[in-house]
């Protein structure tokens, strides 16, 4: 709750130190969009890790392939708008969304398959590689404020989308099917065990 409140005023708090009007508006526009997803990110967070506390990592991996397809629609639809209607899409906020959804439905798949190597790989060279040094060339040597600093921010985000999905469209997925379910297998035994022995101590 605090996060989704500091995001629904950001464009107040950055008024207030000095930014433009259209810079502040641009950014409050973008938070406040997506204050939505914070809180269904939430809720499958808490599913996901429930689930992979149980050793089944199958049911996150089936989900995130399909709403990869579902998300390249939408975000179609959000940034085009819908031909042949009124509603001519978000424009700003449209390919930001299409980034995010790529990059947090990649990892989510990533996480699926207890590839952590391929999520550090992914987020080293575009949050450390990409951004930081753009960032201190587009503010401090440019000058070009906010739009830089958001500027590189979507640079790196864009070199840890498309490296994260690599990974995820280059995977075995009949090995790590395999492993999923060998790993669902070998916690499953256990746990059963354990009740039994629990149920004969009483």
């Amino acid at each position: 709750m605090p996060v989704a409140v500091a995001w629904f005023y950001t464009d107040h708090v950055l008024l207030r130190v000095g930014y433009s009007t259209e810079e502040s508006y641009s950014a409050g526009l973008f938070n406040r969009w997506y204050i939505l997803s914070l809180f269904p990110m939430m809720w499958y967070i808490c599913i996901q890790n429930y689930l992979q506390g149980r050793g089944d990592a199958m049911p996150a991996l089936y989900t995130n392939v399909g709403l990869l397809f579902v998300n390249g629609g939408l975000n179609f639809i959000l940034i085009f708008g819908i031909p042949g209607t009124s509603f001519s899409g978000f424009g700003f906020i449209g390919p930001a969304y299409l980034l995010i959804s790529i990059f947090f439905v990649s990892l989510a798949v990533l996480q699926g398959q207890s590839r952590s190597l391929a999520i550090m790989a992914s987020f080293l060279p575009g949050a450390w590689g990409v951004s930081v040094p753009l960032a201190f060339v587009f503010v401090l040597v440019l000058h070009l404020g906010l739009e830089g600093l958001w500027g590189a921010l979507v640079a790196g985000y864009a070199t840890i989308t498309i490296t994260a999905a690599a990974f995820v469209l280059r995977s075995d997925w009949d090995r790590l099917s395999v492993a999923a379910i060998e790993r669902s297998k070998s916690s499953a035994p256990n746990s059963g065990s354990s009740a039994s022995d629990n149920l004969r101590s009483t």
